[in-house]
């Protein structure tokens, strides 16, 4: 009776977020995003230096680099969150396709950009760069939330932003401090990725964890009721639409 009742209060309520739920997912991000590291670091030393001399060729390789590294750690991030929380992430199918396809279409519409600030100036490849680690991750740590569970859209978006705040400042102070040369600042991506990846999924989670523990001392679900209410509304502009046609 109590085990029924356990699972019907998850069911109706936010999901269940402690300390060690906030400290799996932080090991969790770190983890991926020193995948991205890797790819990152090889890129840099077997490839990168070796066609920086090669004009169309750099920005491009630059990209993919960006565009592989990227979809190493969102790939990552779902399968760590699916073993780690797997009552909560059961659409993970569902979630990949859909992260395949924002990382594939964000990286077509970036691509003429890396391409155009090279022709201005060689560093300002690594703001680009910046730019797409952080909108990617952001959206497809997004995109893996919102699918786990449609009721609390808005504790994802909330927590996301949150975490992409924190994350862009982190990765402008990284640049700011290695902005010595252009080699340097090379090498500070190999930091942002982790730290990006970072910042956006532990800021996330501790937004989930206030949000439970406000949910516990009060009992009063605010977020996840806001989609009830609409349901309920939307459902009663049916029920009267269709009376009115029953009248004529």
């Amino acid at each position: 009776m109590n085990e029924e009742r356990k699972i019907n209060e998850d069911i109706l309520g936010p999901y269940k977020v402690d300390a060690v739920y906030i400290w799996l997912t932080s090991l969790g991000s770190i983890i991926s995003g020193f995948i991205g590291w890797i790819v990152i670091f090889i890129a840099i030393f077997f490839l990168l230096q070796k066609t920086w001399w090669v004009s169309w060729v750099y920005p491009f390789l630059f990209s993919l680099v960006g565009l592989f590294s990227i979809s190493m750690v969102a790939y990552l991030n779902l399968f760590l969150n699916k073993l780690i929380h797997p009552e909560k992430y059961q659409r993970w199918s569902v979630a990949f396709t859909q992260m395949t396809i924002f990382l594939i279409m964000f990286y077509i519409f970036i691509t003429p950009l890396y391409m155009f600030v090279w022709w201005e100036t060689a560093s300002n490849l690594i703001y680009v760069f910046i730019i797409h680690i952080t909108i990617s991750i952001f959206g497809t740590s997004l995109i893996g939330e919102i699918l786990s569970s449609y009721r609390y859209i808005l504790i994802w978006i909330y927590g996301s932003f949150i975490g992409l705040f924190f994350a862009i400042f982190m990765a402008t102070a990284i640049l700011i401090k290695w902005w010595e040369s252009y080699s340097n600042s090379l090498y500070s991506l190999i930091w942002a990725i982790i730290i990006i990846n970072f910042f956006i999924a532990t800021f996330r989670s501790i937004f989930e964890f206030i949000y439970y523990k406000i949910y516990q001392l009060t009992w009063t679900d605010m977020l996840g009721d806001i989609f009830y209410q609409i349901e309920l509304e939307e459902k009663e502009e049916v029920k009267k639409a269709q009376e009115n046609l029953e009248k004529f």
